[in-house]
Parts: C-alpha cells; structure tokens; sequence
C-alpha cells in the first residue's frame, strides 16, 4: 500500500508541486490503530503533507480525539486537520455543541481546520441524517452556527 501511496504522491507532486497530500484515517479515538498506521506506512517510506482525521465524536470527546491528532502530529512532524464533522440534524443543538467542542479543540492544538461532511444533505433526497439542513424549510440549520460561535 506505501508504494501505491507513494506513487499516487508523486503525481500529485508532479503536476501541482504546491499541493498538499493528504493521508486520511477515520476514528482517531482509537489511537493505537493510528499509531499502528503511521509507524508502518512511515517506517516503509511513506510521503505525505499533513494528516487528516475524521470523528463524529459529541461534544464531550471532542478534547481527546484532537489530543490523538496532535500526538500524531507532533511524531512525525505533520500538520493535522480533521476533513470529517457531522452530527445528528434531529439533534441540531447538540450537534452545533459538538462542532463548536471541535472547533475550540483545533484552534488551541495547532489544528488546520475542520470540515462539515455533507451539510446541505437532506431528506427526501438522502436518508443521511447527519446533514445540517432543515428539509422542511431548505435552509441552514443552527448547526451551521457552530463555525461562527467558535
């Protein structure tokens, strides 16, 4: 898998040396599988940029998940972000809560940034229920919110 990796780098490279590569992992709670990751795509002469993480962690879990994404960081001298966010529509106070935990987590441990997968989502076009808008009113949810308030 390194060698695809590697390849698949040295492309991008290749026609947009500016761009930044990225290696993706989901649940970044669980941190021996990451480190477990990172050590061998590392020790095999993995290249990448930064490393990106998604969770769907609440509010409360917020703080260790970005932790393990720090720690990864700082072992191999990457910069982090997490490329995945999304929480419960039907519970769009929570999940703004949760968005808000993540954001504040990011900015006091060096993180890049975070996105929101799949905001505009909604019923009847998806059963997706992690989206943040409102299918009745086609509009933004309060979840949104969660980006300014940070």
């Amino acid at each position: 898998m390194t060698g695809l990796f590697n390849a698949a780098y040295t492309q991008v490279k290749a026609v947009s040396p500016a761009s930044t590569v990225c290696i993706h992992l989901a649940q970044p709670q669980k941190y021996d599988s990451m480190t477990t990751f990172f050590s061998r795509y590392a020790a095999g002469g993995g290249k990448w940029d930064m490393s990106v993480f998604s969770s769907y962690g609440s509010a409360g879990l917020a703080p260790g998940i970005v932790a393990n994404t720090k720690k990864i960081s700082a072992a191999y001298g990457k910069p982090f972000m997490q490329t995945e966010f999304g929480g419960r529509v039907d519970r769009a106070s929570s999940t703004q809560a949760a968005l808000v935990a993540y954001i504040k987590a990011l900015k006091a441990n060096g993180g890049q940034g975070i996105f929101y997968w799949e905001p505009e989502c909604m019923s009847p076009f998806t059963g997706y229920g992690n989206g943040a808008w409102d299918s009745s009113t086609q509009r933004p949810t309060v979840i949104m919110n969660g980006f300014t308030q940070a």
